[in-house]
């Protein structure tokens, strides 16, 4: 109405006191519209104040309060539940820092590959890519935090479960290869004894 009665005042059809009565109906009952709006937003608001939401997907473990408690922000009781990721996962395990120029080296060449392996499992080891590399040397105990990421699609891995970790830096082609037991450390570095062909032994 206000729009027809604008295009009639125009063209002195009708009064202007009666677009004008129109005009101000129309912003009245948009402004009752616009109230309206606020105050469905604020409802939705307040129903979302009804519900805790976890900040992430994963498992829970037990109950840290019980039906009927009362808790609020910041309480001491510790929260109200643990919620665990399970899918990815995150393993972090420690190198010495006399490994970590060569780890820097082959980051930046691309992708590292990491694999878990849960000792006496009988499972396959998880693979996996190296996603975190600690900004610092821990110097208590000289090494430097890692972290490797798992998609854990089969859910082997388990949060605070021990695993065997092995870092790939790279793969060398027709390398001669020996167990690593069979490394001695003498006062000279590292050497292995050797078999010969006529059955004496010899140290390398």
């Amino acid at each position: 109405d206000a729009r027809r009665y604008a295009e009639l005042v125009a063209k002195n059809f009708v009064s202007s006191d009666k677009y004008e009565q129109f005009r101000a109906n129309f912003e009245s009952l948009r402004a009752t519209a616009e109230a309206d709006r606020a105050a469905v937003e604020r409802a939705r608001l307040q129903v979302e104040y009804c519900f805790i939401r976890s900040p992430m997907a994963g498992r829970t473990g037990r109950l840290l309060v019980d039906e009927g408690s009362q808790i609020k922000a910041n309480d001491d009781k510790g929260g109200m539940v643990d919620i665990s990721q399970i899918t990815p996962i995150y393993v972090a395990f420690a190198v010495p820092q006399q490994n970590l120029p060569a780890i820097k080296l082959h980051m930046g060449k691309g992708e590292l590959k990491v694999a878990a392996e849960i000792p006496e499992s009988g499972l396959s080891p998880e693979e996996g890519t190296l996603s975190f590399l600690d900004n610092k040397v821990n110097s208590q105990t000289g090494t430097v935090l890692l972290k490797g990421s798992f998609p854990n699609t089969g859910r082997h891995l388990w949060p605070g479960q021990f695993v065997t970790v092995t870092l790939t830096l790279a793969t060398r082609q027709d390398a001669v290869v020996i167990p690593s037991m069979a490394v001695q450390v003498g006062q000279e570095g590292r050497f292995v004894y050797v078999v010969r062909a006529d059955m004496t032994v010899e140290s390398r």
